[in-house]
């Protein structure tokens, strides 16, 4: 398999559970991430943890039902990371 450093990726619902955790693996692989949830303060912590695994983190919210706020997210992340090689989609359930 091809090495992953240097790549981009974007992970939905990377604030917990298994996105978080998608995340932090790819960041170890060297993979640089944008990570997008519906609340910021989930991905704060996890951005810093991504950060001193030497990758860069864009840090996106929005509601992934929201087409609009997902295609302002997904220029905002090409603009901070670069073009997006991986795309995790990675939506919770609603509860």
């Amino acid at each position: 398999m091809d090495s992953l450093n240097g790549k981009n990726a974007l992970v939905t619902g990377a604030g917990k559970g298994i996105g978080r955790a998608i995340a932090i693996a790819l960041a170890i692989e060297g993979v640089n991430l944008a990570i997008l949830a519906r609340t910021q303060q989930d991905l704060e912590t996890l951005s810093d943890e991504l950060r001193n695994l030497g990758v860069k983190v864009s840090i996106l919210t929005a509601d992934v039902g929201d087409m609009h706020a997902v295609d302002d997210a997904v220029e905002k992340a090409m603009q901070e990371i670069g073009n997006i090689d991986i795309l995790v989609n990675n939506r919770a359930l609603p509860t």
